[in-house]
């Protein structure tokens, strides 16, 4: 019989080895149930202190119902909330009973039995997470809080827990109390003894490190809800000088009057006589193409399980020649994106092949400003001609859209998209105040951020100039292949946090090597596999949520779903379905990157010495 030492250094050894298809998961999950139940077992202050807590996820109703262990009380209220001694109780014991039963010190280490119990539920706390179960998540978080309530790092999952499905102010609320208790407890941490213990002990010096991360996750809530001052004191101690600018972080949400008429004025791919290096199109996809699209990519579509979508899968993509294309739902959108982005880009005509590859995120996810390149920069960068981003809906899933809401774009609006932490808007902007999303067009609020695409090139000066494209279902974005770009987290609650942000990327080359990737594993620009020519249903696992699956080798289920449209992109409607597109303007930012301070150094610096936030 192993001893709790030895199940928790198991689970570690079997999460590390996770691949894609084999499931080490529960390998890990049993040991560190093992491990913990054991030291309930010889420990009864420790069972005591988790009473209730089903260390298989679940944390008991009552204390859902309060959230679990609330940060920002101090370790004394923690152990009040968890245990209270009865009246007639000694005051000696009662003292020693709420005490906590462990701190950081020069001798923190897993031979503390609190310890090794708080570590082996961080471990359950950050395996959850990464399989997508947020719930799970939250109460394995707050099981080891309520064994040491000064520990750094679970109360950083808590925070990311309450972010991940906040759907109103009051999550949001939360999600800050938990940051600011995080970097007061690191902080405290880092005066022990003028820093000794950090320097000294191992434990500790992790602690340190997920002292920094909650900090640069509170200075991004801080700067999404318009509180710039607050997120600066943060940004400061972490060393930072530059920032995103404020326009770009706690983004505007332009009225559609304004939008519709900038774009009447010529804003989607030109603004006097200059080309921008990106184009905006409403109705970019005609409505046969984007429900095939919404069908095969949908949040519990089979393409994001059968590839292990989630945290712990690195990028895949796959590609193929535009001239010998496997027929496919696939190629059909290639050749339809290339000849729609023609006319604002004319060098994509020289391109020979498409990469493609999907995303599925919560409306708290970006993605972090970076250049497309072949094969992630391997051997040196190559940029595609242009890239291109499809937004295909944001939906729960099984949830249908019908009627003008299926093909209709919007913006977040701002009851449902507030940059505060109680869901009010507090940002400003000149592009534009508060009102419905920039397409104008009326229909369900779209989860996540805006794509933010600049002027900034490998190896020139930081961006001058950028644009923001909000996302709205059916609108395409296009923009050159070397330019910086990503996808600003969405700010403030989510409109549904059930649902997710569902996007469809094509890129455009000239030479492009279609690799093959080691047996059972994933890559970038895969070559495309054949695809079947009459589709069969399937389902699968909601996309982003850490899905296990065989993978495409082992089932064809996600390529079933790309059976090409029998009648053609369009459905038949020929030149009428093209024409449909619309140009929409981008939104100019007034600054991509800004001073952290109004008097400091207006000398640009680095691009990695810049604060992104995600």
């Amino acid at each position: 019989m192993r001893s709790p030492l030895a199940s928790y250094k198991a689970a570690l050894k079997a999460r590390a080895a996770y691949c894609r298809g084999k499931d080490t998961d529960a390998a890990a999950l049993a040991a560190l149930a093992a491990c913990a139940e054991a030291l309930r077992g010889a420990h009864p202050r420790l069972a005591r202190l988790t009473a209730g807590w089903d260390l298989g996820g679940d944390a008991p109703a009552e204390r859902q119902q309060q959230g679990g262990p609330q940060p920002g009380g101090g370790q004394m209220q923690q152990q009040q909330q968890l245990q209270q001694q009865p009246m007639e109780e000694e005051a000696e014991e009662e003292a020693a009973a709420r005490a906590p039963a462990v701190a950081h010190s020069f001798d923190l280490a897993l031979d503390d039995p609190a310890f090794l119990l708080a570590s082996a539920l961080l471990a359950a706390a950050l395996l959850r997470e990464a399989r997508g179960e947020v719930p799970a998540a939250a109460a394995a978080a707050a099981a080891a809080l309520a064994v040491f309530p000064d520990f750094v790092a679970p109360r950083l999952v808590a925070a990311r827990a309450e972010l991940a499905e906040a759907g109103d102010g009051a999550a949001m609320a939360r999600a800050e109390r938990h940051l600011a208790a995080a970097v007061a407890a690191s902080e405290a941490l880092a005066r022990l003894e003028d820093g000794l213990v950090v320097e000294s002990n191992k434990a500790c010096a992790r602690e340190a490190e997920a002292g920094n991360e909650a900090r640069r996750a509170l200075a991004m809530l801080l700067a999404q809800a318009g509180r710039d001052g607050e997120a600066a004191a943060h940004l400061r101690e972490l060393g930072f000088a530059w920032r995103l600018g404020r326009g770009v972080l706690c983004y505007p949400l332009p009225s559609s009057a304004a939008a519709e008429a900038t774009a009447a004025n010529g804003g989607g791919g030109a603004k006097g006589g200059v080309r921008l290096p990106l184009s905006v199109l409403d109705g970019g996809l005609p409505a046969p193409l984007l429900s095939a699209l919404q069908a095969a990519f949908a949040p519990e579509a089979p393409f994001w399980g059968e590839h292990g979508y989630g945290p712990r899968q690195g990028y895949f993509s796959y590609c193929f020649p535009l001239d010998n294309a496997p027929r496919s739902l696939l190629s059909q959108l290639a050749l339809h994106l290339q000849r729609l982005a023609a006319p604002h880009f004319p060098e994509v005509a020289e391109a020979r092949y498409a990469e493609w590859w999907a995303h599925c995120r919560r409306h708290c996810s970006g993605h972090q400003l970076h250049f497309d390149s072949d094969d992630e920069g391997t051997g040196g960068v190559r940029n595609p001609i242009i890239s291109s981003v499809a937004y295909l809906e944001s939906k729960a899933a099984g949830q249908t859209l019908t009627g003008a809401a299926a093909g209709a774009g919007s913006g977040c609006h701002p009851s449902s998209a507030g940059g505060g932490v109680d869901g009010s808007t507090q940002c400003t902007s000149s592009s534009g105040g508060s009102g419905s999303g920039p397409s104008g067009a009326a229909g369900p609020a779209f989860v996540g951020g805006p794509t933010l695409v600049t002027d900034q090139r490998l190896g020139g000066p930081l961006a001058q100039r950028g644009w923001l494209a909000y996302p709205a279902t059916g609108r395409v974005t296009f923009f050159e292949g070397s330019v910086l770009h990503g996808v600003i987290p969405g700010r403030g609650p989510s409109p549904d946090p059930t649902a997710r942000r569902c996007t469809l990327m094509v890129a455009f080359w000239r030479d492009l090597l279609c690799r093959t990737p080691p047996e059972g594993q994933l890559g970038a620009a895969m070559a495309m596999p054949p695809v079947p020519q009459q589709p069969r249903p399937g389902s699968g696992a909601i996309g982003g949520d850490g899905a296990g699956g065989a993978g495409p080798a082992d089932g064809a289920s996600w390529l079933s779903a790309l059976a090409p449209l029998p009648d053609g992109w369009d459905g038949g409607g020929g030149a009428a379905a093209a024409s449909a597109a619309k140009p929409v303007a981008p939104v100019a930012v007034p600054a991509v990157w800004e001073p952290v301070d109004e008097a400091g150094s207006r000398a640009a610096p680095s691009y990695d010495a810049c604060f992104q936030g995600f």
